[in-house]
């Protein structure tokens, strides 16, 4: 029993490990993006996400490449680790995420 607590223990730190790394994500896309950092979980950050999920102005691949970063994170590290998945280059994948944003941009702001 004191196993599988421990273990449920390490699961949980695990899933809010990586909802602060997207949450972190979203701030920085929406810096990217309104030129200011949105409260993680706040009404904004759900919303962008949604934005990034629905919107028909981003290819399939822009999509899964946002999303694969959010998860990921933007370190160094992680960065090269999904490189090196996807078989691209940091600056292809980080060139791909740019142009995405750019398009989201446009569509929100305008």
């Amino acid at each position: 029993m004191e196993m599988e607590k421990n273990h449920l223990i390490e699961l949980l730190k695990d899933k809010e490990q990586f909802g602060k790394r997207i949450a972190e994500g979203l701030g920085l896309i929406a810096t990217e993006i309104y030129g200011e950092e949105i409260e993680p979980n706040s009404v904004s950050g759900k919303k962008m996400l949604e934005e990034i999920m629905t919107s028909d102005k981003l290819s399939g691949q822009e999509k899964s490449i946002i999303q694969m970063v959010l998860r990921a994170g933007t370190d160094e590290e992680s960065l090269k680790e999904l490189s090196n998945q996807l078989g691209q280059s940091v600056d292809v994948v980080m060139a791909i995420r740019a142009n995405a944003i750019s398009k989201l941009a446009k569509t929100i702001l305008a």
